[in-house]
């Protein structure tokens, strides 16, 4: 899924996220450059908008099995 981050809204793709709270990025999407957002009390510090949320299928596991 995409969302934008933080104050400047750069996007992101973020790969692991649970409860609303966001745990692995890749910025800038397609990079392969991974980063593990700040997270304090069950909360990330940085703000994320999610702007494009996409289902995944098995299709798309198979043909991306490197990234996230």
């Amino acid at each position: 899924m995409i969302a934008l981050r933080g104050k400047r809204k750069k996007p992101v793709k973020i790969c692991r996220m649970e409860n609303n709270v966001v745990y692995l990025t890749e910025e800038p999407p397609g990079s392969g450059s991974f980063y593990l957002p700040l997270v304090e009390d069950g909360k990330n510090v940085e703000e994320f908008e999610i702007v494009e949320e996409r289902q995944v299928t098995l299709n798309d596991m198979e043909d991306h099995a490197g990234g996230c």
